[in-house]
């Protein structure tokens, strides 16, 4: 609910359960994957582990790691797989991290999944 003057409330903003954005991404060698939106607090942490050299490094991985998730919601990926996400052909990793970025930038569009 909001005021009477349109206005938001914090009693409304956080009374409302959390709705993620999914989109699938087909990558050509690799397959679909389902993207998620992050919560701020998920992005601030995306962003501090990719802070030092070795994180702007492995910055597309860890995007990937982020993002890609399973039917459930779950995370396909770990932390563990950053050497193997970044050992894959570089097109493939760039083109699946532009999809996770562009998706976690834009505002929920008609055709994409709610949950």
């Amino acid at each position: 609910m909001s005021e009477k003057n349109g206005y938001a409330t914090p009693n409304a903003i956080f009374a409302t359960p959390l709705k993620r954005r999914f989109t699938d991404k087909e990558i050509d060698g690799l397959g679909r994957f389902r993207i998620q939106t992050l919560t701020a607090s998920e992005m601030i942490d995306l962003e501090g582990k990719t802070d030092s050299e070795a994180g702007r490094l492995s910055a597309p991985a860890r995007v990937i790691i982020a993002q890609c998730v399973d039917s459930d919601g779950n995370r396909v990926f770990s932390d563990n797989d950053i050497k193997r996400i970044m050992g894959l052909d570089s097109a493939q990793v760039l083109e699946l991290c532009t999809a996770c970025t562009e998706h976690r930038e834009r505002l929920a569009e008609g055709n994409e999944e709610k949950n």
